[in-house]
């Protein structure tokens, strides 16, 4: 196994030599804290000899102030984009802070994380991942945003804070820095004012920090929205709540789920030294010590700094979780809080988040357009705003002397002002969204030597705080429960500025999944081999609990077209899998006595399950029949109405059967009314499920694949995309590298290492990077190279026959799924962020607590390649087998094709459809590479 600095030296081996200026949003980057002066020339020498390359660059992110004894630095590799494992990037960290005796050595992520999904992938037009609103992933933005058009008034915001009359004309003199992703020359902003000369463009490098808007960016034009609720002119349709300031835009970022640090500290740090009066980040992730550092560079420099609290994920993310800083959370025209908006006791004060009137900006549409957005982002520029009014309002000279004479800093004084006029309405929760609402009316009419306020602490010039109980409560929101451990019970020796940052970062990743209050094994990304050692000797109970335990993943959400009407209703059929297939045919079978029994049996079932709510199950599932013989659709927002679909299928027809060493049991009362079925063919199930493995990377279980030829796993690519690393960009690789030991298992039970190959490399893959969603029209594929006979002289069992010719699948056609289905990471939780108790309770039927072992799940064809949407190539199919994540890569056999594997299965979210690949399909395509086409049509 390669240390963190050799795997380092093999991946800078591929990058490609290239001038380059920037900080770009993908590249390889760790962000090193040195504790003392930074000198270029020797320390990149020393980083020469440790990597064995010089394709790389240091770039000081800004000078030491005074109250500072370190130097922030980012290392670079241009053209090697950020696609080593998120275990192996810290690995290499943690190498880096021993070899070159640093204080930290943080890398920038580039996974799946609290705001949403990885930044969509450059491809053909075909495919492209549309931009999610305010960047979040499509499950999340389904459960937190709001429908409808939003308010006719478009000034509705500025009434809600009590902004008075537009506050335009010349330029006030207060400058508003917006760390963001820059700004478009957009006509509602075209009587603003806007400081280009003193921005900066940190991502490209050099030029005016203007957004290109680029494929691929996740959250274009963000900074031209969130900048017009700011600084826009009356002349539009949007009015700035300061249009009398000037903006200072700096383009830092693509995406505003901040996993790139350096950028942003530069920014802020840029801000600075620009004299700004005024920081607002509409902007959130992972904490940093740079950034913190800045941060506090930043108020020491009498500066006032805000920050949105995030969206959908509900607990506050950094930097608005600095205590340093002042944190926004979201609400709507109610002055009720905004459903998607992060909370918490981090939280200053609120503003309107919800369908606020701002500048829309995308690529290749005319900047003229303007609409309702949502998001803190909008919350957080509309009280910076507030801040450059109050600062214009009293002079930024006489707020510095009031903050001197309190001896607190500007930043205070202004937290102070704020709580202190903060609107309350009836029944307001202050836990969780501040002192109130801004009232801008009343923060301009308070003295500055006014008493009261809760205000936070002063800054003091010092080192920057640690953070430590910042980053300790975010594991306890991950651990959650009654037993959570107090912070009396806390370890004053855990090394948080070492491991601080990988803690953090794995536990707001849970906590996006859902994973609150669940068995540690329900987590994500696998914890490095560091961090699990020191928090296993951690006296800390709170710190032994998260360490503990295997991690496994999750499942892959598509982001793919909901089921038809017809499709949703034939699966709740009341006779064999040939009635119903078309959508006047289920409508008419949906009688009276047909629904009556439906919802007797679905109030049996819940009334026999302690922690279901009968009523409420019962409810949905009389709303949900009703619609549909009404003729109307399933909404796939309609997380209730699914879940009776699916839970009604799944009680009465989709059986999971766990498969031990003992011949599979078609007496199995667990399979219902598909013994027969299973009977049938089982000596086909039998063959192939010899064949059939689960797939670990660094002891952690990724996925699923089973044998295809002498040597050779098939699987997904987005399984494989967590074992190793596509070098030296994730589009079209030039190889792949392996960071640690990957296996493929046969064991049923997948504990028996007699029967574990190792995996040697990865053979072939799809083109495309898959990331944290499926597409349909991205191959997810890849073959890995699996050694012919182990460790314990065991030899990889026979291929399985693949059908690759002949007739398509069909639907309604019987199908089998073999793999190994991993403990979810998330469950559809309701409007207050509950876990869905009924959805869980059905997980419990059916898997008990065994997860990770091998099951047979039978089922049916739901949609031929030809139905699908979205699937222009024709290379997937849906069904309805049961599977959880970890049933990627999951062989599907076909009754009709003689059981050969009909597909690979690819992604399901339970609550909606199961996604495959088709071998007719893919063997019929001229989009595959040909080295992987050779390998899925012969073996």
């Amino acid at each position: 196994m390669l240390t963190g600095v050799e795997l380092l030296a093999d991946a800078c081996g591929s990058a490609r030599p290239r001038r380059a200026r920037g900080m770009r949003d993908r590249w390889l980057r760790f962000v090193l804290e040195y504790p003392r002066p930074f000198d270029a020339a020797s320390e990149r020498q020393r980083m020469t000899a440790l990597i064995g390359a010089d394709r790389f660059q240091l770039i000081p992110l800004f000078e030491p102030t005074e109250a500072s004894s370190t130097c922030f630095v980012a290392l670079q590799i241009p053209g090697l984009e950020r696609t080593l494992p998120v275990d192996a990037l810290f690995g290499i960290g943690y190498d880096l802070i021993d070899r070159l005796q640093l204080v930290s050595a943080e890398p920038e992520l580039g996974f799946d994380n609290a705001l949403g999904t990885e930044p969509a992938d450059v491809i053909d037009d075909e495919v492209s991942d549309a931009p999610g609103v305010e960047s979040v992933g499509g499950f999340l933005k389904r459960l937190c945003f709001v429908g409808g058009d939003g308010p006719e008034n478009t000034r509705w915001a500025l009434d809600a804070v009590n902004s008075g009359p537009s506050t335009s004309g010349p330029p006030s003199g207060i400058l508003i820095a917006q760390p963001d992703t820059g700004v478009t020359r957009h006509d509602e902003l075209a009587d603003a004012h806007i400081r280009l000369d003193l921005g900066i463009n940190l991502v490209e490098g050099g030029g005016e920090p203007i957004d290109p808007m680029r494929r691929g960016a996740d959250s274009p034009g963000h900074g031209t929205g969130t900048g017009s609720v700011i600084i826009s002119g009356p002349a539009g349709t949007v009015t700035g709540i300061a249009s009398d300031a000037s903006l200072v835009p700096i383009r830092c970022i693509d995406d505003v789920k901040v996993f790139s640090a350096a950028p942003v500290a530069a920014a802020i740090a840029h801000a600075r030294i620009a004299d700004c009066h005024v920081i607002t980040m509409s902007l959130g992730g992972v904490p940093s010590r740079a950034v913190h550092r800045a941060i506090l560079d930043a108020i020491e420099a009498g500066m006032i700094v805000l920050a949105a609290a995030g969206n959908c994920v509900r607990t506050v993310v950094w930097p608005a979780r600095y205590s340093e800083v002042i944190a926004v959370a979201a609400t709507n025209i109610a002055s009720t809080p905004w459903r998607g908006s992060c909370r918490g006791d981090a939280v200053d004060i609120s503003a309107p988040g919800e369908q606020v009137w701002r500048a829309t900006a995308s690529r290749g549409q005319p900047l003229t357009e303007s609409a309702p957005g949502q998001g803190t982002s909008f919350a957080v520029a509309l009280t910076a705003g507030a801040a450059a009014r109050w600062l214009a309002r009293h002079t930024p000279g006489a707020v510095r002397a009031a903050a001197l004479s309190q001896g607190v800093s500007v930043q205070e004084l202004f937290r102070k002002a704020l709580v202190a006029t903060a609107r309350r309405p009836a029944g307001w929760d202050s836990s969780d969204f501040g002192a109130g609402i801004l009232d801008v009316a009343a923060l301009l009419a308070r003295p500055l030597t006014e008493p009261g306020g809760a205000g936070g602490p002063a800054v003091e010039s010092a080192a920057p705080r640690s953070g430590h109980a910042g980053l300790r409560s975010i594991v306890a929101e991950r651990i959650g429960g009654p037993e959570v451990a107090p912070a009396a019970e806390a370890d004053e020796g855990f090394d948080w500025v070492r491991f601080g940052l990988e803690v953090a970062a794995i536990s707001l990743d849970d906590l996006s999944h859902g994973s609150q209050g669940l068995d540690t094994e329900a987590s994500g990304p696998p914890l490095s081999d560091q961090v699990i050692v020191a928090l296993a000797a951690s006296s800390d109970p709170l710190l032994a609990r998260f360490g503990s335990g295997r991690r496994t993943v999750g499942d892959l959400p598509p982001e793919l077209p909901p089921l038809t009407s017809a499709t949703q209703l034939r699966r709740l059929r009341t006779a064999g899998p040939d009635e119903h297939r078309t959508l006047a045919e289920a409508r008419s079978a949906m009688t009276d006595d047909v629904v009556t029994a439906r919802i007797d049996r679905l109030r049996a079932i819940a009334d026999a399950s302690p922690e279901v709510e009968t009523a409420s199950v019962v409810s949905a599932a009389e709303r949900v029949f009703e619609r549909l013989r009404a003729g109307g659709d399933l909404d796939r927002d309609d997380l209730d109405g699914r879940v009776v679909v699916e839970a009604l299928v799944q009680m009465e027809g989709r059986p999971v059967l766990a498969l031990t060493d003992a011949p599979i049991d078609p007496n199995d009362p667990r399979l219902g009314d598909w013994q027969d079925v299973v009977a049938l063919a089982l000596p086909a199930l039998e063959r192939a499920r010899a064949s059939v493995g689960r797939i670990d990377g660094r002891g952690v279980h990724q996925g699923t694949g089973f044998v295809i030829g002498p040597g050779l796993v098939l699987t997904n690519r987005h399984v494989v995309e967590n074992i190793a690393a596509p070098v030296p960009q994730a589009l079209g690789p030039q190889r792949w590298v392996l960071p640690g030991e990957a296996t493929f298992n046969l064991d049923p039970a997948a504990v028996d290492p007699a029967r574990s190959f190792r995996i040697r490399s990865v053979v072939a893959a799809g083109r495309w990077p898959i990331g944290t969603q499926a597409a349909l029209a991205k191959l997810d594929v890849a073959v890995v190279d699996v050694e012919t006979v182990n460790a314990a002289g065991r030899a990889l069992p026979a291929a399985i026959d693949r059908h690759t010719s002949g007739a398509e699948v069909h639907t309604g056609d019987t199908l089998f799924l073999l793999g190994y289905p991993a403990r979810p990471r998330r469950l559809p939780r309701d409007a207050d962020g509950k876990i869905r108790v009924d959805v869980a309770e059905r997980l419990r039927v059916l898997f008990g607590q065994r997860y990770g072992v091998q099951y047979l799940s039978p089922g049916e064809v739901l949609q031929a390649p030809a139905d699908v949407t979205g699937n222009p190539r024709r290379w997937a199919f849906t069904h309805d087998a049961t599977s959880l994540g970890g049933n990627s890569g999951s062989c599907v056999l076909g009754s009709a094709a003689q059981m050969q594997a009909v597909g690979l299965h690819v992604a399901g979210d339970w609550l909606t459809a199961n996604y495959a690949h088709s071998f007719i399909g893919l063997a019929a395509s001229s989009d595959l590479p040909p080295a992987l086409g050779s390998l899925i049509r012969s073996g």
